[in-house]
């Protein structure tokens, strides 16, 4: 995850590697959030079992759908730190159409967003970038659902990021918003499956605007809509299976054993 990071990769990265070598094999089981990173673990790693993929996604909640209103508004929620790229989507904001407008919800790194809030003024964004303090657990989906796009692009520096398939991406589903995500591949397959968003193939405030211009309301709500019927299935009550089969399987397979 910190492979941008040079201190972390010198001192931090050989214990962590260290712990998965002894560690890992001595687990029953490994479980991990997307086939990216399990296939590098069975790589990787010499394992008693296959890794168990289990995706972080959200109890169900069922959102309503809202059309695109006046403001087409984006969402960013979550970690606000350097890694996750905001400063390029505030950049490629006098580029874009004037109807879009950005909430970034959340907190972090409090030096990283009063450089956003810096380089919003000095844009001259104070009415299009709205800052916004985080909302309690429960209230995450249903504050999203105000929006019209979830937004997660973020520069490709580690395998961890390549396969990046984080909980606010289901989040941003759940909520009943389109994607605007990068052209990785976890993130890819699901938007591409469910057809629920864009794809921004560089990290590039340029690339970022044209991909955001190119999409029109009737595109968003359809995004929209798709997304409602895709929490159906991306959801805990649906992903828990994936994890209880396979604590059966190795208790049944002690059991056999014993």
């Amino acid at each position: 995850q910190y492979m941008h990071d040079d201190d972390w990769k010198k001192y931090s990265r050989p214990y962590i590697c260290g712990m998965h070598d002894y560690y890992f094999p001595k687990a029953d089981l490994l479980t991990t959030v997307c086939d990216g990173i399990a296939n590098c673990l069975e790589h990787e790693e010499t394992l008693r079992r296959k890794v168990q993929v289990v995706r972080s996604v959200p109890f169900y909640s069922e959102q309503k759908f809202r059309p695109v209103g006046e403001k087409i508004k984006i969402l960013y929620h979550g970690n606000v730190s350097y890694i996750r790229g905001l400063h390029k989507l505030i950049k490629a904001f006098p580029l874009l159409r004037d109807e879009f407008v950005l909430t970034i919800r959340g907190d972090g790194d409090g030096e990283y967003i009063e450089d956003l809030r810096k380089l919003s003024h000095g844009l001259g964004l104070e009415n299009k970038v709205m800052f916004e303090a985080p909302v309690p657990f429960d209230e995450i989906v249903p504050a999203a659902n105000l929006s019209d796009i979830g937004y997660f692009v973020h520069k490709d520096t580690s395998p961890q990021k390549r396969f990046v398939l984080p909980n606010k991406y289901f989040e941003y589903i759940m909520a009943g918003l389109a994607l605007c995500t990068n052209d990785l591949p976890e993130m890819a397959r699901v938007t591409k499956e469910f057809d629920i968003g864009l794809l921004v193939n560089d990290y590039d405030e340029h690339e970022i605007a044209r991909k955001l211009n190119q999409i029109e309301r009737n595109s968003i709500e359809r995004y929209k809509r798709n997304a409602i019927e895709a929490a159906k299935t991306l959801n805990w009550d649906w992903e828990k299976g994936r994890m209880l089969g396979a604590y059966n399987e190795i208790m049944a397979s002690e059991s056999i054993l014993s």
